[in-house]
């Protein structure tokens, strides 16, 4: 392996698997690729053709640099784990979150309709993460992002959106459901802000449990962007890992299967459990803010 690592690589290596999930592409182009490389292939170069040694060096970057070599070879399975659509072309009769368990939909909403929600959220009760001493023990270190409890004519609105037969068969597909609920809010990340990984396991509180003693189970998480613009370098993006087995959390085991933009009126929704992580907001984004509506569709079950 190649001692020599150009300074270039440790940026690239760390953002390599997230944008060839994003790009759909295998390799990069080869000037692309750190000098160190570059130079091994040039100086390796016989008559069996230059064309193997950059393949080679493709290889072995990508071993030094964690593995992005297993992330290329299984684009095709991780896109089958993802379905990325636009709204026009989404069929909510086919698609199955048993088959398909992180779904993308681009220009969920119109222009009109996001703006509708968005002006909602400005009447909205806001607090700062630092208001809640509970979710920042939680949460440390992640800036100080905003949230405001969704009013219930807008969480109506929305859910009534949300009346897609894939969802529906999904919820109802688990066992002796006695309730159903749901839980929206919206949340404001400016530069700085991020959210830890976490699988959405931590049941909530809230009238259901202290009627019958038993939390409702979060099944499906969502989460629809309200922002008006969004530029890939100001950050942001949701970060979707595979599910492990064995339960229980380990960081360095982690393997990330999406990388998903905060795109302006996009909807996303994955099954839970399962880990993610919302990426730092960039400085340079300036006094732009990541906003977004989030929350989760419940089952509630007998004791």
């Amino acid at each position: 392996m190649i001692a020599e690592i150009d300074s270039a690589m440790g940026e690239f290596a760390r953002n390599a698997q997230c944008w060839i999930l994003r790009m759909g592409r295998t390799r990069p182009p080869f000037q692309d690729m750190p000098i160190a490389y570059q130079r091994r292939s040039s100086s390796s170069s016989t008559a069996t053709g230059t064309a193997q040694f950059q393949t080679q060096a493709w290889i072995e970057f990508c071993s030094e640099a964690g593995g992005f070599v297993r992330a290329a070879h299984s684009r095709e399975e991780s896109r089958k784990r993802c379905m990325n659509i636009s709204w026009n072309q989404f069929d909510a009769d086919e698609f199955s979150f048993h088959r398909d368990p992180v779904l993308v939909i681009e220009d969920f909403w119109t222009d009109a309709e996001r703006q509708v929600l968005l002006q909602a959220g400005t009447r909205a009760a806001w607090r700062a993460l630092s208001e809640m001493p509970h979710v920042r023990a939680t949460f440390p270190d992640c800036g100080n992002w905003g949230k405001a409890e969704m009013a219930r004519p807008e969480a109506e609105r929305l859910l009534e959106r949300l009346s897609l037969p894939c969802i529906e068969r999904y919820i109802e597909s688990f066992p002796s459901i006695r309730r159903r609920h749901m839980s929206f809010s919206y949340y404001s990340y400016a530069a700085g802000d991020c959210l830890l990984t976490h699988d959405d396991t931590v049941q909530t509180a809230g009238p259901a449990n202290a009627r019958h003693g038993v939390a409702p189970l979060r099944r499906l998480a969502l989460v629809t962007y309200l922002h008006d613009e969004w530029q890939p370098d100001w950050g942001g993006e949701l970060i979707i890992y595979a599910n492990g087995s064995g339960g229980g959390m380990n960081r360095r085991r982690l393997s990330i299967t999406h990388c998903i933009a905060p795109l302006p009126g996009s909807l996303v929704l994955f099954t839970v459990p399962r880990f993610h992580r919302v990426c730092r907001v960039d400085p340079v984004g300036g006094e732009y803010k990541r906003l977004s509506v989030a929350g989760w569709l419940m089952t509630e079950h007998g004791a």
